[in-house]
């Protein structure tokens, strides 16, 4: 299921499980799509702001990944061998910034038989497999901004930071207890510009 969920959100679609009690002793395996809690995001109209501004933000890093970034795409369609109509589509402002320069993929698209309909799969292609941008940070509560009032696990929240504004999603919370310190969380957040 972790897999699952981690190639839809690295492919788009940010998707979460859970097994969420819902009476009880009755649980129940649920599935997220787009978001595991309430969103608090720029559009939202409900907006929760996180930023060292605001005092509630902490430990912030911003990072572009290039990993499974492709700049240069054939898209094979309808034939066989030298008579198989194969398309190339590329994007030459991220072939000269990447430091691998040249990432090739190939897409299979044998259903496709007019070249524009393979222009068009080679270039969403190239959107998909663009470098992925993430900014993630420590969240800590302030008046107006605690863990289980205003906002909780899997909600949207707007970060900013580095000069930009993300949406991000509450990823993780952990808790632990201690006679000296109380009680501590630990509260992090991910989002791609």
């Amino acid at each position: 299921c972790q897999e699952i969920a981690e190639a839809s959100t690295t492919n788009g679609t940010y998707l979460a499980f859970d097994v969420v009690r819902t009476q009880l002793g009755v649980f129940e395996f649920q599935t997220f799509i787009n978001q595991r809690g309430i969103n608090h995001g720029r559009d939202s109209g409900d907006i929760r702001l996180v930023g060292r501004d605001y005092g509630n933000l902490f430990e912030a890093s911003y990072a572009t990944l290039h990993n499974d970034e492709r700049n240069y795409v054939y898209v094979g369609g309808q034939g066989e061998g030298a008579e198989r109509l194969v398309v190339e589509r590329s994007d030459s402002a991220r072939i000269n910034s990447s430091k691998w320069n040249r990432r090739e993929y190939f897409k299979d698209a044998r259903d496709l038989e007019l070249q524009e309909s393979l222009e068009a799969e080679g270039d969403a292609e190239l959107a998909e497999k663009k470098p992925k941008q993430i900014m993630t940070g420590k969240l800590v509560d302030i008046p107006g901004m605690r863990y289980g009032i205003e906002y909780g696990f899997g909600d949207i929240l707007t970060v900013q930071a580095f000069g930009f504004q993300v949406d991000s999603h509450v990823s993780s919370v952990s808790m632990s207890f201690s006679q000296d310190k109380g009680e501590d969380l630990t509260i992090y957040l991910r989002g791609e510009l």
